[in-house]
């Protein structure tokens, strides 16, 4: 009888345990899909549409505020959104911050938009790089090695991370950054999930071995004081893990998802400098 009820507790564990690593993604990730008015509208207000193939399939990202075709395009900032966020989104938040021969690289992830494939670690940062090398290879550009730069909100700020660790990243600016996303499952859960957390972002660790290897490297981190998601006190420690290479700005009343409109004149010009 013991032996039984030992086995049947067993087997509870193990099917909890695979329904956890099963559905855990649903829980980090909100894919929206595009309906094929949005893009239209998109690029009649000066997106264009890059297309590219990755190993989930076809991907597109947009490129922003680009100057016109045939000209030098010498800075370009890759953007990456929130969970819940498409890169489309993008537009409405960016669309006074002109740049001098630069533009925004708007990436969405595997999953949204109408990206095929799933999200995840690997694949977010697999659509990255094929998304820079996209605008890289077009012929619509002059392009002579532009200055690359991140801007990444929330989850954003992570897969923009894991991007400047392959590429030739000079500035980051990080909105709202968690330390890491197992800090982020037992602020929610009260445990660390270990070896079932499938998708390992590691901010703190990326943050330092960029830091490290790249001595010219600008960070600006800025959170909202009241963010009730992602705590200040993660940006805070971001920012003290490698306090003389980042600039740290607390936006006083601001949430996770008003940071943004609070600080929007501060992260302009960091966009711009």
């Amino acid at each position: 009888m013991k032996a039984w009820i030992g086995a049947s507790l067993l087997l509870t564990v193990l099917l909890l345990v695979a329904l956890l690593i099963l559905v855990q993604r649903r829980f980090f990730y909100y894919p929206r899909r595009y309906s094929a008015a949005e893009v239209e509208a998109a690029e009649k207000r000066g997106a264009a549409v890059l297309g590219y193939e990755t190993s989930q399939g076809r991907q597109t990202a947009f490129l922003f505020g680009a100057p016109p075709s045939g000209t030098l395009l010498s800075r370009l900032w890759v953007v990456f959104g929130g969970n819940a966020m498409t890169a489309l989104e993008w537009l409405e938040i960016l669309k006074d911050c002109q740049l001098d021969a630069g533009g925004f690289l708007l990436v969405d992830y595997p999953g949204y938009g109408i990206c095929a494939g799933n999200p995840s670690a690997d694949s977010i940062l697999e659509n990255a790089i094929a998304a820079y090398h996209a605008v890289i290879g077009s012929k619509q550009w002059i392009i002579r090695r532009p200055r690359l730069s991140v801007l990444g909100w929330s989850l954003g700020a992570a897969a923009g991370l894991q991007f400047a660790e392959k590429c030739p990243v000079q500035d980051l600016v990080l909105i709202a950054p968690f330390t890491t996303n197992e800090d982020m499952v037992k602020k929610f859960t009260g445990i660390r999930p270990g070896i079932l957390l499938l998708d390992r972002f590691d901010n703190l660790a990326a943050l330092s071995s960029l830091c490290e290897q790249n001595p010219g490297l600008k960070v600006t981190i800025i959170h909202g004081e009241k963010d009730a998601l992602i705590p200040i006190s993660m940006g805070h420690r971001l920012s003290e893990s490698v306090p003389d290479r980042t600039e740290f700005h607390s936006v006083p009343g601001a949430g996770h998802h008003s940071v943004f409109g609070a600080a929007r004149e501060l992260i302009y010009a960091k966009l711009r400098q």
